[in-house]
């Protein structure tokens, strides 16, 4: 039986050390490697978009001076030098795991004879007998004696049968030996004099720290919601969201959060004297802003001040310093307030999350429509619902060429460009490469296996969409525009793809969908979004939540059978029989003026008469011929038959004869009636 004993040295203890060690710390040490921020997909090439990628770059870049080491990376620091100091001891471990070979004891080579062997062995007795040797400087006669024992273990191992046998069967020369598992875990740790202090060890990590750890998660974990904001900013939201709110209030709402997200944030003074002189300039260009008298805090109105700027292009405070050698307070301030609208933009993101939510909970559609499309004014820098805001969206494009005269379709601008040689076209070419205006080629409801929808029935919205590319960016040719498909899929492959958990059917081969978009004015790569949802306009009612559809395929010709990308939405059909006039929106979260609205009716159809319809089909296709002996027969006994193929013809012929003399005699009448009357 294996007697198990600790280990008295320590030695596994160190091992066991290591691998713990070396679990943490891999993943530890790479969350401190920078991502490279590469996206798989193509990026924009204007020169707008390259120059706000190398100022992303440029922001996330830090040098060995501006890193500040906080708790994690200390702890960092410390582990690893645990971890060599761990390494360095096992290294220089002296631990016995050779296995017991007689003749390497001896000095001899491996299948030598028991003759030589014996000679072999008397040479080395009379070197090493403890009686013969004479003891070195740091030698004892304890361990001559010891030397002299193991070669005469190893002597007899190979000479004699009792301890050749011990040998080959316990791979030792005194037979079987005791056979002891270490734990790897030092002696000390278990000694009784030491049990007040491990206990004390154990009642603070695992009573204490472990406790301390899970409840801090957890209260953390509580203050945010599903949106990943906080429950006080989630409050404001539905204290304050109607289904009329404007697009300054939810501006303004949206600077009100920024200070819930981030109470520690912390200005200088001559910071929140620059974003103050903002304050006053975004004051003189909206106004329609009017702060609430909740809402109007002087932090509240320096956050709105920044986001007012960014969707108006107006340049930060002390901008002139930004590339200046010299630094100076004003400067400092300056990057501090360029970082903040940095963050509070992308901030943004999970905010409108929040109040898209809220909206949907009331089911507002008008407002829901407005959070949708307040992302896309400000991925695009743009004032949400100006006119003409969607040719603000061209590159290198300034707010004072957008006149009130001026055209209000992108399009239009690029044919001016063209006919006029603008250098702006090439540009337009570079943004708009993998860009185009959405385009609905299909829209219709489908229920599995059936031709109607029913009361409560699981109904299932059929898109087909693509991106119709601007005729000018296409090198002059313009791609033909399907109004409807003209292929539609078997039965069984919609069915198949309706039946799957996929929202959006796989792409068709060779199909190329957008890049990252044309967002200069953002501060990240930003890829393209769709929200899909159904509404009625009627009640301003949201029927079915949207989804978020993405990498709707650009359209190309040569692929005419299947030039779009199907999508889905699931939802349950209203209990009332009736014609709904519902309306799918499509609205994009990226760009301004792509959204889609397609109007469609849903028709809900009694069960009763439709099951009806289909039994008085089923029997007349069960009914039998007039002219066989068997609708003779039924005929004679008062019961339903076809009419003859024959007869039924030129009985229908003669009815309808008479039909046209009734209707000349009718005409007849009508126009001796007219005369009578003139």
């Amino acid at each position: 039986m294996a007697q198990y004993s600790y280990d008295e040295s320590g030695s596994m203890a160190h091992f066991l050390v290591l691998t713990f060690l070396a679990g943490v710390l891999v993943p530890l040490t790479y969350s401190f490697v920078p991502s490279t921020g590469k996206s798989k997909d193509e990026s924009c090439t204007c020169s707008e978009c390259r120059e706000k990628e190398q100022k992303v770059h440029k922001r996330n870049q830090k040098s060995l001076l501006s890193l500040r080491v906080g708790p994690k990376a200390l702890l960092t620091i410390a582990l690893w030098g645990f971890f060599i100091y761990t390494l360095y001891r096992v290294a220089n471990l002296d631990i016995d795991s050779a296995i017991y070979d007689p003749f390497a004891i001896l000095g001899i080579r491996a299948g030598s004879t028991e003759s030589d062997i014996r000679r072999h062995y008397r040479r080395l007795s009379l070197k090493f007998h403890p009686d013969k040797v004479k003891l070195a400087v740091n030698e004892t006669l304890e361990m001559v004696q010891e030397k002299f024992v193991t070669l005469t273990k190893a002597y007899k191992s190979l000479t004699d049968e009792t301890v050749r046998r011990n040998l080959e069967l316990y791979g030792h020369p005194d037979g079987k030996q005791e056979y002891s598992v270490g734990i790897a875990i030092p002696r000390w740790i278990v000694e009784g004099q030491n049990n007040i202090w491990v206990l004390g060890v154990y009642g603070v990590v695992f009573g204490v720290g472990l406790p301390f750890l899970v409840g801090r998660w957890w209260f953390t974990s509580r203050k945010l919601t599903r949106d990943r904001v906080q429950g006080a900013t989630a409050t404001v939201f539905f204290k304050n969201l109607r289904d009329k709110t404007d697009y300054p209030a939810l501006v303004e709402l949206l600077g009100h959060s920024w200070e819930l997200e981030c109470p520690g944030i912390t200005r200088s003074a001559h910071a929140n004297e620059a974003l103050d002189g903002l304050v006053k300039t975004v004051r003189e260009k909206v106004p329609g802003w009017a702060p609430t008298t909740e809402l109007d805090r002087a932090s509240t109105r320096r956050a709105t001040a920044l986001l007012w700027a960014h969707l108006l292009r107006l340049p930060l405070p002390d901008q002139s310093l930004q590339h200046g050698k010299v630094v100076t307070s004003a400067l400092e301030s300056q990057l501090t307030v360029s970082a903040e609208q940095d963050d509070l933009l992308l901030q943004t993101r999970d905010m409108l999350k929040s109040m898209l939510s809220i909206a949907l909970a009331h089911n507002w559609l008008s407002l829901s429509v407005k959070v949708m499309r307040l992302q896309a004014a400000l991925a695009q820098a743009v004032v949400p619902g100006s006119p003409r805001a969607a040719v603000k969206q061209l590159p290198k494009i300034k707010n004072e060429e957008v006149s009130v005269d001026a055209p209000d379709n992108v399009e239009t601008w690029l044919k001016l460009w063209q006919k006029f040689g603008d250098a702006r076209l090439e540009e337009a070419k570079k943004a708009f490469s993998r860009w185009g205006r959405l385009e609905v080629v299909d829209a219709y409801f489908k229920v599995i296996d059936e031709k109607v929808v029913t009361p409560g029935a699981i109904v299932f919205l059929v898109l087909k969409l693509r991106l119709q590319p601007p005729a000018i960016l296409a090198n002059g040719q313009a791609s033909k525009s399907l109004e409807q498909d003209t292929s539609k899929p078997n039965n069984y492959d919609e069915t198949a793809f309706l039946l799957s958990r996929k929202e959006a059917e796989d792409l068709p081969k060779g199909a190329v969908t957008p890049g990252l978009a044309h967002a200069p004015r953002w501060p990240e790569d930003r890829r393209p979004g769709w929200w899909v949802l159904i509404g009625d306009r009627r009640t301003d009612r949201v029927v079915v939540p949207p989804i978020r559809i993405t990498n709707v395929p650009l359209s190309d010709e040569s692929r005419p059978s299947h030039n779009y990308r199907t999508y889905k939405m699931q939802f349950q059909a209203p209990p009332q029989i009736a014609i709904y006039p519902f309306s799918v929106h499509i609205i994009s979260d990226t760009y301004i003026g792509e959204d889609a609205i397609r109007d469609v009716k849903l028709q809900v159809v009694d069960p009763a008469v439709l099951g009806a319809d289909a039994d008085v089909e089923e029997d007349e296709i069960s009914d039998p011929d007039e002219d066989t002996l068997e609708g003779q027969l039924a005929a004679m006994k008062g019961g339903r038959v076809k009419p003859s193929p024959i007869h039924g013809d030129a009985d229908g012929d003669e009815d309808e004869e008479e039909d046209e003399e009734s209707g000349t005699d009718d005409d007849s009448d009508d126009d001796s009636s007219d005369s009578d009357s003139d």
